[in-house]
């Protein structure tokens, strides 16, 4: 119970009792007195009643004062935090203020320096332009310098043309006089591979002749009695064709091994009973 709802009761009975003892002299006074008590008794139950709608209705007043004053305190407080967000806010707005100034400040020298250097780049962009017209001329020069210079390379392309026809025509005829030395030294070979000396010491292995291949190494009839040493070269024919040479890589009397050097002749390996002789 809040104090000015104490104060009311207090108030309520010092009344009530004034009022009874106002009712007890009137009855001592009167002879009807239990008439008048009754009244009063009544009038006293309507004040009471009606002291207590008064009470309920000043308690009610209270509670509404006593919300409006916490709701009044709670917007206070609420108004403090936004005063202190305020100037938060506003000390922050100073220091972009004085960082914006700076940055102007900068900002400005920095405009001063581009334009200085504008005014420099305009110099050199002038001067670029004299230097572009002279570099244009050096330009036109070099090209007809150029020009010429393709024109002789030309002309000593078709020189170098001529000579490599003539060339070709040296290197075929070379080819062909290759060709006709091999073909006579074939001849003069097998001619003397046909009628030369033989003097066969096996009469079941005819001396020069290829015995056995295998792989590049060729087995032969001939050997240290018929003067063959390591290292000579011994050349192999079939028929009238050249075959290709083989190099000694060992001897025995009546053998030797050699190791094929030049298959290109005939196209064809060695191969067994092929002839064999010496330039």
């Amino acid at each position: 119970m809040t104090t000015f709802a104490k104060i009311f009761v207090v108030v309520n009975l010092v009344f009530a009792l004034a009022v009874f003892g106002a009712a007890a002299a009137l009855l001592g006074a009167q002879d009807n007195y239990k008439e008048q008590f009754e009244t009063y008794k009544v009038n006293f139950e309507t004040f009471q009643a009606k002291a207590s709608a008064d009470k309920k209705n000043l308690e009610d007043r209270l509670a509404g004062q006593l919300q409006n004053a916490s709701d009044s305190e709670a917007a206070r407080k609420e108004a403090v935090s936004l005063a202190s967000e305020r100037l938060a806010t506003l000390e922050e707005a100073r220091k972009l203020a004085a960082a914006l100034a700076s940055a102007n400040e900068k900002f400005s020298e920095q405009l001063n320096t581009l334009a200085a250097t504008a005014t420099k780049r305009q110099a050199q962009l002038e001067k670029l332009s004299g230097d572009a017209a002279k570099a244009d001329q050096q330009y036109m020069d070099a090209k007809n310098q150029l020009q010429t210079r393709i024109a002789e390379v030309q002309r000593l392309a078709d020189e170098l043309a001529k000579t490599m026809g003539e060339r070709d025509a040296v290197i075929t005829d070379g080819q062909n006089l290759v060709a006709r030395v091999r073909d006579l030294e074939f001849v003069v070979t097998a001619y003397r591979t046909k009628y030369g000396a033989l003097s066969p010491t096996d009469p079941n292995v005819p001396e020069g002749l290829v015995l056995q291949v295998k792989g590049s190494l060729v087995l032969i009839s001939l050997g240290s009695n018929d003067g063959v040493r390591i290292g000579d070269d011994l050349h192999l024919s079939r028929g009238e064709s050249y075959v290709g040479t083989i190099r000694i890589t060992k001897v025995e009397k009546d053998a030797a091994v050699g190791r094929t050097t030049d298959v290109k002749g005939s196209g064809f390996p060695p191969a067994a009973n092929d002839r064999v002789y010496a330039r």
